[in-house]
């Protein structure tokens, strides 16, 4: 079923001007926003309020927060008529499992394209059970995308509506969702002002979203988002058109959200086997005095940069969006008990 809001007259809020666009409900929002536990534990020398927006307990599956994306490109596909979703994503995305179910619960077929080899883990178990047909292709990650797009135009051609989703949910329908939900955490965050939220870069889906949310809100919030998958300058400009595309798309006025971007390049997280003594002397610190798992490649980068601007007080308040990976925890305890030994 596809769920829209009722449109007020003022058309004000991101919700007001979103309400108009195919979404189906499969998340459980808000989430919350709370206090680091034993911040000053799990961040020596701690200068600033740490807070987490926990985007991980969204709601739908282990999808954390892909659910905000999946409601609207599910809905966006429904509403096209589509009867097959082609996505793609490298091996070990989160996001082909989140996607697979999203669409087998909302009765569409589903075809996965991965560039390189498969190798077996907990998003793709995730994929078959959701009856996916997953296809490994001699393709680059740039690559699958424009695969994913020429092969869902040739299905409708033939006969079969198809909807093309790109890594991550990377377009600007997929990015609404984000933008949503900034208004959330300004809400959340009531009269808080000197505020940097720290996000992960991966797709760029969430942090393009966001950025247009509190652009559009013209809120006084900051964005430094994390580079895990993308070169700086791609993940700068894929970052910057979603954005772009989203404050359009929506009626606001373009102005300069990069002006509220910090970008870091992290880069080096992509491959969870390389992950670096800090950042793994971190995951750990979180797991054992917080209680919250960073357990995938952009977790554990997003939490060191994390701890950094809430040691160098890059505001008062730093917000860790954390957007879940809990299906890579095996594999981040085994790097932690080899780093024990």
């Amino acid at each position: 079923m596809i769920v829209r809001a009722l449109v007020s007259p003022d058309m004000n809020t991101i919700s007001d001007r979103a309400a108009h666009l195919p979404r189906v409900a499969l998340g459980i929002f808000p989430t919350p926003l709370e206090p680091l536990r034993n911040a000053e534990r799990v961040i020596p020398g701690v200068q600033a309020e740490v807070l987490v927006k926990r985007d991980d307990l969204s709601g739908f599956s282990t999808a954390g927060n892909k659910t905000r994306v999946l409601e609207f490109l599910i809905g966006d596909a429904l509403s096209q008529g589509a009867r097959t979703i082609v996505g793609c994503g490298p091996t070990t995305s989160n996001f082909i499992g989140s996607l697979s179910q999203a669409s087998a619960v909302h009765g569409l077929d589903v075809e996965i394209y991965i560039p390189g080899p498969i190798t077996a883990n907990a998003s793709l178990a995730l994929a078959e059970v959701a009856g996916a047909h997953i296809v490994s292709m001699p393709l680059t990650r740039h690559e699958i995308d424009d695969f994913v797009a020429s092969r869902a135009a040739d299905l409708t051609k033939s006969g079969t509506p198809a909807y093309g989703i790109p890594r991550g949910g990377a377009t600007v329908i997929g990015s609404i969702g984000y933008a949503l939900a900034a208004e959330e955490i300004s809400r959340q965050l009531a009269d808080r002002s000197d505020v940097s939220i720290v996000i992960p870069a991966g797709s760029c889906a969430s942090a393009a979203g966001l950025l247009a949310g509190l652009t559009l809100l013209d809120s006084p919030h900051r964005v430094i988002a994390v580079s895990t998958n993308r070169e700086i300058k791609e993940c700068r400009d894929v970052l910057l058109n979603l954005s772009a595309g989203v404050i359009e798309l929506l009626g606001g006025a373009q102005s300069r959200a990069e002006d509220r971007l910090t970008l870091i390049d992290r880069v080096d997280s992509l491959n969870i086997e390389a992950l670096n003594i800090e950042d793994m002397n971190n995951v750990e610190a979180a797991l054992k005095y917080g209680g919250i798992i960073a357990a995938d490649h952009y977790g554990p980068a997003t939490l060191t940069e994390l701890m950094r601007a809430a040691r160098d007080q890059a505001a008062s308040t730093v917000v860790w969006w954390h957007t879940g990976g809990a299906l890579a925890l095996p594999q981040i305890l085994d790097k932690i008990r080899t780093s024990l030994r």
